[in-house]
């Protein structure tokens, strides 16, 4: 062949070829799934070489679909449509970049095992440029996927480690090994919990990421690759997400109903009745005395005691009928319905409880009082009682003085006597300058919850996180599934500890500031 002969023939080839790619990316459609095996027209003649330009007026996005399309179709560029993209950092090709990820859905993922996903349908390239480039698109696209857990930041760093990790370990040449210890302590600085790390390093350590072998094998004869081949059947199946715990996280405590109103909860201050109840002589020797309680609720409730863990069966519990007063400071346990008499069976302060409707059975009311956790079953009554409960509780924090619930000895024959509300009773001077102290008291007290409030809300939230990420691993080996599982119930408990103790705190700004509105309003029409 002569040489004209060859040119020929190498500018028809290159016409049939350009003809070709040009049927191919007619069709912009966009596949969605990565693991759909529909094949579109291929190009017959095809070199690595061949890139596709930017058409007029063509935005990123479309840019990227088409580009997929066109390497989708060729054996030859198959995978390679991120290490395109990545040739050059000019802006149109980072946001091309961008919109390609979109591409691929992590939500839920553990960062090895999206990263096994990715890297097992894009091939990296061997520039260390790309490769950073490829890394932070994949980032990005990770934390907007799991906003709660990471960060782009943390991302780019783990992924980064892992693939230094995948090479120290698997290489041939690289002798010795890094330790896991060496790994955790080399991937502190990414603030990622030391259990999350080690469960990174064992995956890592055990199966080796696709893309080092190519395609892979079933031989029966290599343990390891039938690993490696069961693991991405799982991971491109999307059913590896069944390794994960399956642990629920708790959501956060409710301790007021949803109809509850800061001028609802006043009124039914306003309007509590005021007992009298007299202890008789005999009692220890002593005169006759008088004590003044405000009764703010009472009523006939079913009790059941149970301990911390909320997946106790209240079902099979011990019930027992109650006559139970809800006062300003303390919660007095009745046989009997009080009417001109009252014998006390128990008496509880009330500065330390909390009510919370429970997230299992929501009929139910969850007490915590004095170290002892109730079910309440007070009917069609539960939002009165979760209020006036919390309510309660929020003033005996305060200590009021004019309240001598807890003066009142338990075990005897009472006589009771109801008064008018005390609230709408005209109040002598000094009974406004007990106000007066008491609201500067509840603003002080205000003051010291709002900073115990907010480091509570940042410790909820890293346990959260923290439960979270043990949530989301995906540990291959048993011992290391047994390993995470115990972490995560201990992760669990103390995220519910933070959670009541949050629950405290914010039950008793919410009420405080009512009652401080409530008290403010007061001393504002007395002294105009």
């Amino acid at each position: 062949m002569t040489r004209r002969e060859a040119v020929e023939t190498w500018a028809r080839d290159t016409a049939a070829t350009q003809s070709m790619r040009n049927d191919a990316v007619q069709n912009d459609t966009w596949l969605l799934d990565p693991l759909m095996t529909e094949q579109v027209a291929r190009p017959q003649i095809l070199s690595h070489d061949m890139t596709i330009q930017p058409r007029l007026n063509e935005t990123p996005d479309i840019f990227s679909r088409r580009l997929y399309q066109y390497t989708k179709g060729a054996p030859a560029l198959c995978g390679t449509t991120a290490r395109l993209l990545s040739l050059h950092s000019t802006p149109f090709l980072c946001k091309a970049l961008d919109a390609y990820m979109l591409r691929f859905h992590f939500q839920r993922y553990p960062i090895d095992i999206a990263l096994r996903y990715f890297l097992a349908l894009e091939h990296l390239p061997t520039e260390s440029q790309q490769i950073d480039r490829i890394l932070m698109a994949f980032a990005r696209r990770y934390a907007a996927c799991n906003p709660d857990t990471t960060n782009t930041d943390t991302t780019y760093f783990l992924s980064f480690a892992l693939l230094l990790l995948h090479t120290d370990l698997h290489a041939q040449h690289a002798r010795p090994r890094l330790s896991q210890s060496a790994f955790v302590s080399l991937a502190s600085p990414s603030k990622m919990p030391a259990v999350v790390l080690e469960c990174l390093y064992d995956n890592t350590s055990l199966v080796e990421f696709m893309f080092t072998r190519g395609r892979l094998s079933t031989d029966s004869r290599c343990a390891a690759e039938r690993e490696r081949y069961a693991l991405y059947k799982l991971i491109m199946s999307g059913q590896v997400l069944n390794l994960q715990s399956q642990q629920r996280l708790m959501l956060p405590l409710q301790y007021a109903s949803r109809s509850w109103t800061a001028q609802a909860i006043q009124h039914a201050r306003l309007q509590a009745q005021t007992m009298l109840v007299t202890v008789p002589s005999r009692w220890r020797k002593r005169q006759a005395a008088q004590y003044r309680v405000q009764c703010l609720l009472s009523g006939a409730v079913r009790l059941c005691r149970v301990s911390e863990d909320e997946q106790d069966d209240v079902k099979n519990g011990r019930w027992r009928s109650w006559i139970i007063m809800v006062t300003s400071s303390a919660l007095f346990w009745c046989k009997d319905m009080p009417d001109t008499t009252l014998r006390l069976e128990q008496v509880q302060p009330l500065s330390d409880a909390l009510c919370v409707l429970d997230a299992s059975m929501p009929h139910l009311l969850r007490l915590r009082i004095q170290q002892r956790w109730l079910m309440l079953d007070a009917g069609d009554q539960r939002d009165a009682w979760l209020d006036h409960l919390n309510y309660a509780a929020s003033l005996a924090t305060c200590q009021d003085p004019s309240d001598e619930s807890l003066c009142i000895p338990v075990g005897l024959t009472l006589a009771c006597q109801f008064m008018a509300p005390s609230m709408a009773e005209p109040m002598a001077g000094n009974v406004y300058l007990m106000r007066a102290q008491r609201m500067l008291f509840t603003r002080q007290y205000v003051t010291t919850l709002c900073v115990r409030h907010k480091a509570l809300v940042h410790a909820e939230e890293e346990s959260r996180r923290y439960a979270h990420h043990l949530g989301m691993l995906t540990p291959l080996r048993k011992s290391m599934r047994d390993y995470i599982e115990h972490a995560m119930h201990a992760a669990l408990r103390s995220l519910r500890a933070t959670q009541w103790e949050l629950a405290f705190v914010a039950c008793r700004l919410d009420f405080l500031r009512a009652e401080q509105r409530l008290l403010e309003r007061h001393l504002h029409h007395h002294y105009v």
